[in-house]
């Protein structure tokens, strides 16, 4: 079922990226949008949704698990476990170097050494990421200038 934002517009809607460690079962009833891990973010990634919810933009910049959001939750919206996010990674086919035009920007600036290069013909790579690797910090999409690299929320 779509929505009736997305019937009007067109545009499919992209779930909301919470801040790390948030619940992954309730998080709207345990969250109060009262913003406190919003003003605490020291890089300032952290914004409301259109519901007036947390949720991270990794398009102006990475997480860098400061925890000073998790330790602002007074709510139990954002809670530490072993996984600060239920996401994964993704590149597209828009990434430049598949296309064979110069360009590792995710590779160079990635501090985890996340990213496999397979060399291939005619000058193209094709660029991997090693989800075992793989904080999900968000630098990689921050610094694509394609924004080419994607969330796919995980099941689980």
């Amino acid at each position: 079922m779509i929505s009736r934002r997305e019937f009007f517009t067109r545009k499919k809607q992209i779930p909301s990226i919470r801040p790390p460690w948030a619940v992954l079962k309730g998080f709207e009833e345990k969250c109060t949008q009262c913003g406190e891990c919003i003003l605490s973010c020291p890089k300032e990634v952290l914004k409301k949704d259109s519901n007036n919810y947390p949720m991270i933009d990794f398009n102006l910049g990475g997480c860098d698990f400061c925890r000073k959001c998790l330790d602002s939750c007074e709510h139990g919206a954002l809670v530490q476990s072993s996984k600060a996010w239920h996401h994964n990674l993704e590149i597209k086919d828009s990434c430049l170097a598949k296309q064979g035009i110069s360009c590792r920007s995710c590779v160079d600036y990635c501090e985890e050494d996340a990213f496999i290069i397979r060399l291939k013909l005619k000058g193209r790579i094709n660029i991997l990421i090693d989800h075992d690797s793989c904080t999900r910090c968000g630098e990689c999409i921050a610094i694509c200038p394609q924004k080419a690299i994607q969330n796919v929320l995980e099941i689980t």
